[in-house]
Formats: C-alpha cells, sequence, structure tokens
C-alpha cells in the first residue's frame, strides 16, 4: 500500500509540474536544469532524459509530456503599423502692439530729493556731534 501511495503522489507531482511548464508559452532551459535539481533523483524522469546534466533537448521532454510548442524561442509579436498623424497648422497668433507709455520728466523732483536728503543727513551729522542723538 505504502508503494502505491507513493507512486500516485508522484504521478500527481509531475502532472502539476507538467500543468505549470506547459502555461508558459516558452522554456528557459536554465530553469528547467534548476528544476530537475530541485527534484528528488526519481529514476523514471532521470531515465528517460539521457545525459540529463547537460542535454536538454525537445525530444526527451516530449517524452517526459511537456508541451513545447515555441521550443525554447520566444514567439514573434506582429508589429503593427504605425497610423501617421496628420499635422495641424497652428494659427498664427496677431501679436499686439503695445503702446509705449510716454515718461514723465521728474528731474527738477529728484534735484529735490537729492537736496532734502542732503540737507537730513547733515542735520544727523549736527545731532550727533551735538550728542542729541542717543549718544
Amino acid at each position: 500500500m505504502n508503494e502505491e501511495d507513493r507512486e500516485s503522489e508522484r504521478q500527481k507531482e509531475r502532472q502539476r509540474d507538467r500543468q505549470q511548464y506547459n502555461k508558459k508559452n516558452y522554456y528557459d532551459w536554465s530553469s528547467v536544469a534548476q528544476w530537475l535539481a530541485r527534484r528528488p533523483r526519481d529514476p523514471a524522469i532521470m531515465g528517460s532524459i539521457p545525459n540529463h546534466d547537460t542535454c536538454f533537448d525537445k525530444e526527451s521532454f516530449k517524452a517526459l509530456g511537456f508541451n513545447l510548442n515555441s521550443g525554447g524561442e520566444k514567439k514573434k509579436k506582429r508589429k503593427k503599423k504605425k497610423k501617421k498623424k496628420k499635422k495641424k497648422k497652428k494659427k498664427k497668433k496677431k501679436k499686439k502692439k503695445k503702446k509705449k507709455k510716454k515718461k514723465k520728466k521728474k528731474k527738477e523732483k529728484k534735484k529735490k530729493l537729492d537736496c532734502l536728503n542732503f540737507n537730513v543727513s547733515f542735520l544727523l551729522q549736527g545731532f550727533i556731534r551735538d550728542g542729541a542723538w542717543g549718544n
């Protein structure tokens, strides 16, 4: 009974593994090698793959029951033709000319301000000199 149970478990495990690999469209041989290395050394598998450490050919995997549609090659995707976009003509916006504002002459006022500033600074110097500005 124990041997039959073990055998049925092995078969179920193999079926699960096959289903997982059959879901993919292509096979990376290095991943298959890793999968074989992880599996317990089952004589049924080892017997069906000649030189299991080096040789991973289509025939031996087909013998195991793996569905190798593309044989390790990715299916080429069809390239969609790109539609040429029509360039829209941009309408040129007319720039409005800004009217230049005439600057008013403020020369006289500036002179007055300069004189005022001079007078204030002069007064401050007088306050400081006389000691009335905090010192």
